[in-house]
């Protein structure tokens, strides 16, 4: 959706585990995250990459 849209998106609350892991999703999906929040609402917030300079 992030890719489609180029509009960040926000995931529901997780824990620690699981927003592990979406990370290391999104990373080999070229995208970007960042936790947000503070446990137990911590959240993972998915942007898309800035584009690298040519």
């Amino acid at each position: 959706q992030v890719k489609a849209t180029l509009r960040p998106v926000e995931i529901s609350p997780q824990n620690a585990y699981l927003r592990r892991l979406q990370h290391q999703l999104v990373a080999e999906n070229d995208l970007s995250a960042r936790s947000t929040g503070k446990e137990p609402q911590r959240r993972l917030r998915i942007t898309p990459s800035p584009e690298e300079p040519a």
